[in-house]
């Protein structure tokens, strides 16, 4: 048994076979070959293809300039600005104000500040009044105070109304206390001499007609028809005008022409005894109308 299990070259001691190692394959062999050792000549290489040239990365194009808008003339901006005004636009005006400081803004005889009194855009009216008083701002105070009464109490077109005229005749309270702060003579009356109160009381406004009150206009002056401000109050049926007209005695316009004749009655009476008096003094015992 013993002969059996023990082979030269092919049972291992223990008596159990030897396992085969499986043979090498070409790839494995190719690996198992050692490396040539590296000398100091160089090994003969092929020719590489040329190199693609470095690319330049493309700048974007520059935007095209934006070309420049023409430049209006001064009726133009005048225009531009009035409109602005007149509907209100405040950042529109804003911005055209600081193109240009010293535009006006006068089209056909019409100004901004009676356009935005008259629709009633209060924060434009303090704008404009705002920005004419920066315009004299380095003159002398009488010069200053001059120049925004003329701006203030400007007469607008063919009516001859100012700024005053035309927030009071539509009812714009909050306009009304701007401008007779900032110095409108609320005396200056229109075409007709209708003043900012008569034309307050021939609309009805009665919140208007007691605020120029308040500042003190005068309740009794009298219009091209000899009317008052009561006798409008009166026609245009609103109580609270014609009360607050009442309370300021207010009187109708055929009293007030009464006692406006028995004034110049007065007046003259005393200038006729003054002249008898001077003749007497200068020639006493003759009378003075011989």
């Amino acid at each position: 048994m013993m002969g059996r299990l023990i082979k030269i070259g092919r049972v291992a001691r223990s008596g159990k076979p030897k396992p085969r190692k499986a043979p090498l394959g070409k790839h494995e062999l190719e690996r198992a070959k050692p490396e040539p050792e590296k000398t100091g000549a160089a090994e003969p290489t092929q020719p590489s293809a040329p190199a693609a040239p470095a690319q330049v990365p493309r700048q974007p194009l520059a935007a095209p300039k934006k070309a420049s808008p023409p430049k209006k003339s001064r009726e133009e901006q005048a225009r531009e600005f009035f409109e602005a005004a007149e509907r209100g636009d405040y950042k529109e005006v804003e911005r055209l104000y600081r193109q240009n400081p010293w535009v006006e803004g006068i089209v056909d005889g019409k100004r901004p500040l009676a356009a935005a009194a008259k629709n009633g855009h209060v924060d434009v009216v303090h704008f404009l009044i705002e920005k004419e008083k920066k315009k004299y701002q380095a003159e002398s105070p009488d010069k200053r105070k001059s120049s925004m009464e003329l701006y203030l109490n400007a007469l607008e077109g063919e009516t001859a109304n100012t700024a005053l005229c035309l927030a009071a005749a539509n009812g714009h309270g909050s306009i009304v206390g701007l401008l007779v702060k900032a110095g409108a003579n609320m005396e200056w009356g229109n075409r007709n001499w209708n003043t900012p109160l008569l034309l307050a009381a021939k609309n009805g406004h009665g919140s208007v007609v007691k605020l120029l009150l308040f500042y003190g206009a005068n309740p009794n002056h009298l219009n091209k028809e000899h009317k008052s401000a009561l006798d409008l109050a009166i026609e245009s049926k609103d109580k609270w005008c014609k009360k607050h007209i009442k309370k300021s005695k207010g009187k109708k316009g055929k009293q007030v022409l009464e006692e406006e004749e028995n004034m110049r009655k007065l007046e003259h009476r005393a200038q006729v005894e003054e002249l008898m008096r001077k003749h007497r003094a200068s020639k006493p015992g003759e009378e003075w109308w011989k």
